[in-house]
């Protein structure tokens, strides 16, 4: 297993991510475009991933069928916005933790294992604000967003990308409503 290039800025395979709905997508929207703005990074949509890098191999129709399945017994549930974390990492160059839930948890774990994904890390469930690789120093002068810490949001469905490359060049496939009850 090889190891992962954390200052990369590409990726592969296919994620699946959850996305925020209401406001609170549009305001965290408009900070990833201006810091994207302001620091040069790409611009993308707020998201938490659930499954990272199913590879291409796994085939995209398989992938579609594994994710229905991922979201038959999955029933809404809130997501609620933590503290502000910062790695030297190109995707975690600053981003908002999200608190843990049991269905996201299972919703992770089911996913690993529909996927054979090997998640060799700890789960940090987070929202990215920005992507690169930069200093302590640059990162320092980015403003806090406290504001947002505490703020939830709505998640029902599961959103399937084709993450081949950059940021940029990232697609999303399908959305798969939740079917639990």
């Amino acid at each position: 297993k090889r190891m992962l290039d954390r200052s990369s800025n590409r990726t592969e395979g296919y994620h699946l991510f959850l996305e925020p709905t209401g406001t609170l997508a549009y305001e965290l929207q408009r900070i990833i475009e201006t810091l994207a703005r302001e620091y040069g990074g790409p611009v993308f949509v707020p998201h938490v991933t659930i499954a990272a890098r199913i590879p291409s191999a796994q085939g995209e129709e398989n992938i579609i069928t594994k994710t229905e399945t991922l979201v038959k017994e999955c029933s809404p549930f809130s997501l609620t916005l933590g503290d502000v974390g910062m790695e030297d990492a190109f995707f975690l160059a600053l981003y908002m933790k999200v608190q843990k839930t049991n269905e996201l948890d299972m919703l992770h774990t089911r996913a690993n294992e529909l996927f054979s994904l090997s998640d060799a890390s700890l789960y940090v469930p987070h929202i990215s604000l920005l992507y690169g690789n930069f200093s302590e120093s640059e990162k320092n002068m980015v403003p806090t967003f406290a504001l947002l810490r505490g703020r939830s949001f709505l998640v029902d469905r599961v959103h399937l990308y084709r993450t081949e490359g950059e940021a940029s060049e990232w697609r999303k496939m399908q959305e798969f409503q939740f079917q639990g009850r």
